[in-house]
């Protein structure tokens, strides 16, 4: 069995996962928990021999320096940038599916 042949039987397997918790400001988020999230996917990959490696290959924070408001407030914030990789491999073959991955955030 190929790897996506794997793929595709565990996001078969893996539907209609409701968000069970919320977050953010007046829990204007919500979303589905680690918790509830990730014994039901590791029970199918154990299943089906499939690993997911995950690397950070950089990290960039910048310092951001400016005003707010009339009176010219000065504030500073940092931008975060992630890049990273994930692959999954099965454990049988040593088969691999490599992707890559960005992600920004600042803070306040």
């Amino acid at each position: 069995m190929t790897i996506y042949t794997k793929l595709h039987q565990l996001q078969q397997a893996i539907r209609g996962l409701g968000k069970d918790k919320s977050g953010g400001q007046n829990d204007q988020y919500q979303y589905v928990s680690g918790s509830k999230l990730l014994p039901l996917v590791r029970e199918h990959m154990d299943r089906l021999g499939l690993l997911l490696k995950q690397e950070i290959i950089d990290i960039e924070n910048t310092r951001q320096d400016y005003t707010v408001g009339r009176g010219a407030r000065p504030k500073s914030e940092i931008l975060s940038k992630v890049s990273m990789r994930f692959t999954w491999i099965d454990i049988e073959t040593g088969e691999r599916d490599e992707n890559l991955f960005a992600a920004n955030g600042q803070n306040d």
